[in-house]
């Protein structure tokens, strides 16, 4: 039941109230909860939700790992955000140590492994 309060709430969200279309969305294969598959759909839907919210809907994906993307060939989604451009000037010895203890002198790049993202 919660699972499909909260598409429907999403959708009244995002469409003005208007839940047109709801029903036959409901119904389409996959869209029933599953117990089996479950944590996969809300974490899906819940990305679906936050999709125009950028930075909360990436945010979730690293958190679930939902959905799986098929990745353009040799590419990778970012995985973090780098440090402000600004934090070299204004506190670049700890900066520094920050990047080598965290990305084995890597660099500070966009697809590094943070500690939890192995």
């Amino acid at each position: 039941d919660f699972y499909e309060q909260a598409i429907e709430h999403s959708v009244r969200q995002w469409n003005k109230n208007d839940t047109t279309g709801y029903g036959v969305m409901m119904a389409a294969p996959g869209m029933a909860y599953n117990a089996a598959t479950g944590y996969e759909q809300i974490g899906v839907q819940r990305w679906v939700h936050l999709f125009m919210h950028g930075y909360e809907a990436w945010a979730e994906w690293r958190r679930t790992g939902y959905p799986t993307f098929v990745k353009p060939q040799g590419k990778d989604a970012p995985s973090r955000q780098g440090y402000p451009p600004d934090e070299v000037f204004n506190n670049g010895k700890n900066y520094n140590d920050a990047v080598t203890r965290q990305f084995a002198g890597a660099g500070d790049g966009l697809y590094g492994k943070l500690w939890w993202n192995k």
